[in-house]
């Protein structure tokens, strides 16, 4: 059986990556961040980061 949801992001910045992760619990201006994502990569999409291919 499935209860809840879990999630993860990993923000990387010069300093390193650093993972987080929750379950059922969304951190402090959610809404906003999901937003920007959905944006990104629209609403329901898998595609993957395809601007910054061969540039690392």
């Amino acid at each position: 059986m499935m209860d809840g949801t879990d999630w993860e992001i990993h923000v990387t910045t010069e300093h390193g990556t650093e993972k987080v992760s929750r379950s059922n619990v969304f951190p402090p201006g959610w809404e906003m961040i999901r937003e920007l994502l959905y944006d990104y990569y629209g609403a329901g999409s898998n595609r993957e980061d395809e601007e910054g291919e061969g540039e690392r």
